[in-house]
């Protein structure tokens, strides 16, 4: 009776370790992504076999069985950017998100532009990854290749062609200002990928000040005043306010 007890509880035991391990992250310190197509219609028991072939998970059938226990049973189809540092509580809440329907390129960092910063501030800025809290966590971008993006000619020409309304009023390259985009970068945080160009992210930034002034270009034309005005007269007013 003894040995028949203490071998059941060793057979529990291993089997509450094993069940514990396969909730836990398959390497807690994996950093780099694995993309898992979620096909539209599939059960969990289907998604916990995919999650098993892509290394996400050691057990599928833990992976239906905890599911329904904690009901997560609202799984969406598409593309997810996982990695082998989520546990099945992870992987399992993001996949209860909606996936993207063609496959995203994983997001690399964040770059913060803090309202009222100046061209030179914001050169400093893009070279800081904020998605980490690892303050010597660098984004790859250099202030240098920043401010030859701002002074590219070329470059400035094309973000006109793509943003008449905004830069109808920007100032002329021989008007004797430093940079001709400064006011015109919007303050917030841009995500990044491995492939992201310095070109494509001041894009960014300059798409989401035009993004902004959408609902007032008209406004603006019937008070007699461009964007440059504008933008000038906020500056004044922030810097004052401060």
């Amino acid at each position: 009776v003894v040995i028949a007890l203490l071998a059941l509880a060793i057979t529990g035991y291993t089997g509450y370790s094993y069940v514990k391990s396969s909730l836990d992250p398959i390497n807690p310190s994996a950093k780099e992504i694995v993309q898992v197509e979620i096909p539209q219609g599939s059960t969990t028991k289907e998604i916990g076999n995919i999650l098993v072939e892509n290394k996400l998970i050691k057990n599928a059938s833990i992976f239906n069985y905890y599911s329904k226990l904690k009901s997560y049973n609202n799984f969406q189809s598409g593309f997810y950017n996982l990695n082998q540092s989520m546990s099945v509580d992870d992987l399992a809440k993001a996949l209860q998100e909606s996936g993207t329907p063609a496959p995203v390129e994983p997001i690399a960092g964040k770059v913060l532009i803090i309202e009222g910063y100046t061209v030179d501030q914001i050169a400093k800025a893009v070279t800081d990854n904020v998605n980490t809290k690892d303050k010597d966590d660098q984004t790859g971008f250099s202030s240098d290749e920043f401010l030859a993006v701002l002074k590219n000619p070329d470059f400035i020409n094309k973000m006109k062609g793509k943003y008449p309304n905004l830069l109808a009023s920007l100032p002329a390259a021989d008007s004797g200002v430093k940079y001709q985009l400064e006011g015109y970068l919007f303050p917030a945080t841009y995500d990044y990928s491995k492939g992201t160009s310095m070109e494509e992210l001041v894009e960014k930034m300059l798409a989401a000040t035009d993004a902004n002034l959408q609902p007032y270009y008209g406004v603006l034309a019937t008070k007699g005043l461009n964007v440059n005005q504008l933008l000038t007269i906020a500056s004044l007013v922030e810097k004052e306010g401060s």
